[in-house]
């Protein structure tokens, strides 16, 4: 899995997708936010939708394959389904616990921080903050 510190200041691409899973006859939803480095998308999975000046949790997941670029549809393994939410390119300005990233999506435009948590030992958890241009 890459780390926050493996981004590096470049110009690359994102999506965020609308992810809905059904788990003991309720159904869930939240938004995986993923960033394009090298050959996998850094994602994150948010606990709520991004609205301007309000702080968002993001977890931390696995990396991506870059299929999802445009990939929707059903996921293996029972796990639910996903569809495009907003995608566009987006500069990565670096950082280590905290990172700024400029967004140009259709919905998603502007700077989003990254913010590790310290106080979030056990998972790599982050406080996303999104201010529109």
């Amino acid at each position: 899995m890459t780390s926050m510190n493996d981004l590096q200041k470049h110009r690359t691409r994102f999506v965020v997708l609308r992810h809905k899973l059904l788990e003991n006859g309720e159904t869930s939803e939240h938004l995986d936010f993923m960033v394009e480095q090298q050959d996998a998308f850094l994602t994150w999975s948010l606990d709520a939708w991004p609205n301007p000046g309000e702080v968002v949790i993001a977890r931390k997941l696995v990396d991506h394959r870059l299929a999802y670029w445009d990939y929707e549809g059903p996921i293996a393994g029972n796990r639910g389904t996903v569809l495009r939410w907003d995608r566009g390119a987006c500069e990565i300005l670096g950082g280590t616990s905290r990172t700024e990233i400029w967004l140009h999506g259709t919905i998603l435009r502007g700077l989003v921080q990254l913010d590790r948590d310290q106080a979030a030992n056990l998972t790599e958890t982050y406080r996303m903050d999104w201010k529109p241009q």
